[in-house]
């Protein structure tokens, strides 16, 4: 099941933009640690890295591609150095795996260098959609060649773009007024799932006009009055949408059996 209002193409793409941008990353820190093996272990310049490197990269298919992210299209180097890294010599960070030595900046000039963009401002690049909820994260290089997910830039830390993420997640296209569309069945939540039987009739989530964080309630009660949804062609119901314990996902109507919330008959 695809979190509620992302498509298959999102996710695709996310996650091809998240893998090019790491295997950017790995190879600039390759051509990195090769410069420190010719160079007495001295790692580039903070003002000559892309000239540094430019020998270890000549057999990528494209050597230019590898300063720029795709989640910034339009930025030509996406890229930038720790310059409190830079020119230093490896063996001072033996052993500390923490160390960031690239990560994404908004510079966009040859040779960018500055603290890591870990915890500062600026919205960050790439959305984990199954996690849209905690922010944004950007992708980060570290000294002993580990690529990995920096942390998670809370939506209001980074403005109205991090808050369309949570939105697309938390919103219902049919309710363009509502912020919070959607609510949780309140006789389910924090319940241990292997405790409860038929997860195919169980309404975990439904549509709500409860309207506010966190919304908990009865999907009989506080469902949307009249549905959402108009029925299809020559259909001249309404309908709202649930999501059942087990994933799936319906416009069934919903009758109360044996407590919690569960799927009438078909």
């Amino acid at each position: 099941m695809l979190p509620p209002g992302v498509t298959l193409d999102d996710l695709i793409a996310a996650d091809s933009e998240r893998q090019t941008c790491v295997q950017n990353l790995m190879k600039l820190t390759e051509a990195a640690r090769k410069y420190a093996r010719d160079n007495g272990g001295t790692l580039p310049a903070a003002n000559s890295w892309h000239e540094d490197l430019a020998l270890y990269l000549i057999d990528a298919a494209d050597p230019n591609a590898l300063f720029a992210c795709p989640a910034a299209p339009d930025l030509e180097y996406g890229y930038a150095i720790n310059e409190e890294v830079a020119g230093h010599n490896l063996a001072e960070f033996r052993g500390r795996g923490n160390v960031v030595l690239f990560s994404e900046s908004d510079l966009n000039q040859p040779n960018a260098a500055g603290p890591p963009r870990l915890d500062g401002p600026g919205p960050r690049r790439h959305t984990d959609y199954w996690n849209a909820a905690e922010g944004r994260f950007d992708t980060v290089a570290y000294v002993n060649s580990d690529v990995g997910q920096g942390p998670y830039q809370p939506p209001a830390a980074g403005g109205e773009g991090d808050e369309s993420v949570l939105a697309r997640v938390l919103t219902c296209p049919a309710a363009p007024d509502f912020k919070r569309a959607y609510a949780i069945n309140a006789q389910v939540a924090g319940k241990n799932a292997t405790e409860l039987t038929d997860h195919g009739r169980i309404v975990l989530f439904f549509e709500s006009d409860l309207n506010v964080p966190n919304a908990a309630g009865d999907p009989a009660r506080d469902g949307v009055a009249g549905g959402r949804h108009q029925g299809w062609r020559n259909d001249p119901n309404r309908y709202n949408y649930v999501v059942y314990l087990n994933g799936s996902t319906s416009q069934t109507q919903v009758t109360r059996i044996d407590g919690p919330l569960m799927r009438g008959p078909e």
